[in-house]
């Protein structure tokens, strides 16, 4: 940025994928960017599932590494985020962090999701994926062996990407390291992966049944409790207990600290009347935490980085007072790991569907469009 003019000075709260992608675009543009997480380091959701081999250090990244990399600031902080706190930073145009002041000519809230069924911290039983984002999946696991029991019983509980990822990774682990072991997958639905097409479904449960894996269709999660027990509910309404050594909870996620509606531009908009819409127009929100009005607005890495993309397009396109641009982007592509060299997938058209090694060309591709932080 040296000897250039700056055009602007862009605040963003949140440092997953939309706003690291959001943050990179704006550098590349000349702006003063400044990036806010309550975390000092990033880290790579979309591998997650090998924590089961590899220690979480292999999937973090410190901002000041990142921020020092693409030239923008870091500020680690916890802000907290109200429909009636962005209305005064649009109206102030700055914010209080850390007992200072800060001013902004653009703010992005790109805080993203956390899980829909939180745990309590320090459960060696029962851990869902707020918990596996602070310790591996493999430390579950290796704690669960060293109890010597001759066939422990591991649980995952959802049906999505998430769920299903972790789940052949385990079963890839556990092969290697124990002779007897039930693993067990229940999901509140009656098809996996409900939001892809039916033969991804299909080709999953296959897998299921050649690994011996025990799958549970329509039991919905009631409780965990204490004594290693897990209560679902079925579609008759009654309560099924089940005993389980280690539990994983995937039920999904929701958008953090809420869900922000915004204009086709990426801007918050405070107000559901439409004939009243009140936008802010210097208030940006990208990522999970956003709900676009077209578009792609899945709560995946790809619709993040594309909000991202999009919002850092049109601070720039505001700066110069251009024509905004809409968000449009459609999913071109998706890819579920199924262990080592499996997984299926589909690319540009959703029944071009890959499958086994094949499928790997759609997680290249996949990969390719997260950019520099994949």
């Amino acid at each position: 940025m040296a000897n250039k003019a700056c055009i602007g000075k862009v605040l963003i709260i949140g440092g997953g994928y939309a706003g690291i992608s959001c943050a990179i675009q704006l550098m590349e543009s000349n702006f003063h960017v400044i990036l806010i997480d309550s975390k000092i380091s990033f880290l790579k959701k979309t591998q997650l599932h090998y924590s089961t081999h590899f220690p979480l250090s292999r999937l973090r990244v410190e901002y000041q590494k990142i921020s020092k990399r693409f030239g923008f600031d870091f500020i680690c902080s916890n802000v907290q985020i109200t429909l009636q706190l962005l209305k005064a930073w649009q109206r102030e145009k700055q914010l209080k962090i850390e007992g200072r002041n800060i001013e902004f000519d653009y703010l992005v809230i790109s805080t993203g999701s956390r899980s829909s069924y939180c745990l309590k911290d320090g459960k060696e039983d029962c851990v869902d994926l707020e918990g596996l984002r602070k310790r591996s999946a493999g430390k579950f696991l290796q704690n669960l062996l060293r109890q010597d029991k001759p066939c422990p019983k591991i649980s995952l509980i959802g049906g999505g990407v998430t769920s299903i990822q972790f789940l052949f990774e385990i079963h890839t682990w556990l092969q290697k390291r124990q002779k007897g072991f039930e693993l067990h997958l229940f999901y509140k639905g009656d098809r996996l992966l409900p939001s892809y097409p039916q033969t991804f479904h299909d080709y999953c449960t296959n897998k299921l049944s050649e690994h011996g894996i025990h799958y549970h269709p329509n039991l919905w999660l009631k409780e965990t409790k204490p004594d290693r027990k897990i209560i679902f509910e079925n579609k008759q309404n009654k309560n099924i207990e089940i005993d389980s050594d280690l539990s994983f909870i995937f039920t999904g996620v929701k958008p953090y600290p809420t869900l922000f509606q915004t204009d086709a531009y990426g801007r918050i908009v405070i107000s559901s009347d439409h004939k009243n819409e009140k936008i802010l127009e210097n208030v940006y929100a990208a990522g999970d935490c956003s709900s676009y009005p077209e578009g792609l607005n899945s709560l995946t890495a790809q619709a993040a980085v594309r909000k991202g993309q999009l919002v850092a397009t049109n601070i720039l396109r505001y700066s110069k007072k251009q024509e905004l641009m809409k968000y449009l982007y459609p999913c071109l592509g998706s890819f579920v790991s199924l262990g080592p060299w499996d997984g299926i997938g589909w690319l540009l058209v959703s029944f071009n569907t890959l499958k086994g090694l094949s499928a790997f060309t759609v997680k290249e591709a996949v990969k390719a469009s997260l950019g520099p932080i994949a």
